[in-house]
């Protein structure tokens, strides 16, 4: 299964980007179902059930996982102008970037490649063919759960089921 590390939105950042992109989508985009929004740090690509059950066992043995915030900058074409989804790209806040490479540095010592793309936060808003304008949003997101999710392609989309789930606090330590 393709699978990945990330943060689900909270409820409430979920319904205001929701609100936010009811208002401002160009026809030829096609939103993301707002459950499904989602911060990345971490794609692992094709996976064994194993090597997913020993990660999420290894994430909720962590004894610190800091929770983090990160602000919105600019909804754009990502990662390029032409590219064919449309996100919230976000400032690099140096507690997600330590929770980026905690989750990396887990993965890769269990033998999983993570990506070898620079770390860029974003959540995609939208997939398709719209307008290639940026609208500039600040908007401040907290990221309250570290997930391994799956990734798979369903007629309707792509889906990402929840394989582990793990609290964050926001002091810094993880929730037991």
């Amino acid at each position: 299964m393709r699978a990945f590390i990330g943060c689900p939105l909270t409820d409430r950042d979920r319904a205001r980007l929701g609100t936010w992109r009811d208002l401002h989508l160009d026809p030829g985009w096609r939103p993301v179902p707002l459950p499904d929004l989602h911060l990345t740090l971490c794609f692992l690509g094709a996976q064994s059930a194993p090597a997913l059950e020993t990660l999420a066992d290894r994430l909720r043995e962590l004894d610190r996982l800091p929770g983090s915030r990160a602000r919105g900058v600019v909804v754009q074409p990502f990662p390029a102008p032409e590219a064919r989804l449309l996100a919230l790209e976000l400032a690099p806040d140096p507690a997600l970037l330590d929770l980026h490479l905690a989750v990396a540095a887990l993965a890769t010592g269990l033998g999983l490649n993570c990506a070898e793309r620079a770390f860029r936060p974003h959540v995609t808003l939208a997939r398709g063919q719209g307008g290639r304008r940026a609208w500039p949003l600040a908007i401040e997101l907290c990221f309250e759960q570290l997930c391994v999710f799956g990734s798979t392609d369903t007629p309707a989309g792509v889906a990402h089921p929840v394989l582990c789930r793990v609290p964050l606090d926001a002091a810094g330590t993880a929730r037991r």
